[in-house]
């Protein structure tokens, strides 16, 4: 077994940064996409620190700053963050370690909605001060945005489609959102960390937690298999890249 494997090991939540991308697309693979924006939250002397970049030259500084450090990453969805890094900053190699929505899919798959989204994630397992956070940007968009469909149609986003437009959203808006999308994930993290992981194996059930260490393989395996399906991506193979 290769030597990465063994000693890969997920991190503490008190040592990541969360990290996420906004975009004018989700096709990162299209001449045309680039990053809007990027902001990431860390825990410092207990309290959580965000930071909010939109400015082109100072999100590569931030993105050099958290290379040089090598510092642990947390996501949630590695598979479109790979396709960002892959496609917009192929030079920069940030240590993205761990990707939340693998984490709370053993949980999801018990939930109502089958969603592994983070809108039902924040619901379902953070306080209820944190729920709808993305409503304002939300219904400014659909209030506000109008499009035309492939069939030449005008429309106005819906609860569907309005995320497609994260990018058209009031500055203020949209730096609220960039930041929170990063403040919930830390959140949901440390209540994993301090609920689901179990110390041994021994004598419990397959589906009751999971011990650090069988998260940390199956996360080995995990981030590179989005990596790959990235990608194929890029190349143009249709992939669905949450299977």
């Amino acid at each position: 077994m290769k030597k990465e494997y063994l000693d890969f090991r997920v991190p503490h939540p008190k040592d990541v940064v969360s990290l996420d991308f906004e975009t004018n697309t989700l096709n990162m693979y299209m001449p045309f996409a680039k990053v809007v924006s990027v902001a990431v939250s860390r825990t410092i002397k207990g309290k959580i620190v965000s930071q909010y970049v939109d400015n082109p030259i100072k999100i590569r500084k931030l993105l050099k700053s958290l290379e040089q450090h090598q510092t642990p990453i947390l996501v949630y969805n590695y598979g479109f963050e790979a396709l960002v890094m892959l496609t917009q900053y192929s030079d920069i190699n940030l240590n993205f370690q761990v990707d939340l929505i693998r984490l709370v899919q053993q949980e999801a798959t018990k939930w109502p909605e089958k969603s592994f989204s983070l809108k039902v994630a924040v619901k379902k397992l953070l306080p209820k001060k944190y729920h709808g956070y993305e409503d304002k940007l939300k219904n400014w968009i659909k209030k506000n945005i109008v499009y035309t469909d492939v069939y030449g149609k005008k429309k106005s986003p819906n609860d569907d489609t309005w995320g497609r437009f994260i990018n058209k959203g009031p500055d203020e808006l949209l730096k609220e959102y960039n930041i929170i999308d990063t403040l919930v994930p830390i959140l949901i993290y440390q209540k994993i960390w301090d609920t689901w992981f179990i110390e041994e194996r021994e004598g419990l059930n397959d589906d009751e937690g999971f011990t650090i260490e069988e998260m940390s393989f199956d996360h080995i395996i995990y981030l590179k298999k989005c990596e790959r399906l990235a990608r194929a991506k890029i190349r143009g193979i249709q992939v669905d890249i949450f299977k």
